[in-house]
């Protein structure tokens, strides 16, 4: 591999964002969350897929945090991300589907954590 200037300069920096965000849903929802996303990714393809994320998640939508039995890993999502329907009375979820938007296994208990949001 070619050795090149540029890219041993930004390797160097320690933090490098792009953001996303729409000042009208903070105003209206002010415990709406902040999405971070650790990647390695060039600035065009960091703009592209902060641009790609906020789009998907510009609208109100419940978010919930389910505990299943055994260990999943983002390789379990081969084309797309995984979707649920959950029945949840209480909080109104009958017949809704859910994305999951993240994952959190945790092996020795043998149980993963879906963030979901639908």
């Amino acid at each position: 591999m070619p050795n090149d200037p540029n890219r041993a300069t930004f390797v160097q920096q320690e933090y490098r964002f792009e953001k996303a965000e729409n000042l009208n849903i903070k105003a209206t929802y002010q415990s709406s969350r902040e999405l971070v996303l650790m990647t390695n990714l060039a600035k065009s393809a960091a703009a592209a897929l902060a641009s790609k994320l906020f789009a998907e998640n510009n609208t109100p939508a419940d978010a919930y945090n389910i505990e299943v039995e055994g260990v999943y890993a983002v390789s379990d999502f081969k084309s797309a991300p995984l979707r649920f329907t959950i029945d949840m009375p209480m909080y109104a979820t009958s017949g809704r589907t859910f994305k999951v938007t993240s994952i959190e296994a945790d092996p020795f208990y043998n149980r993963t954590t879906l963030e979901l949001r639908g």
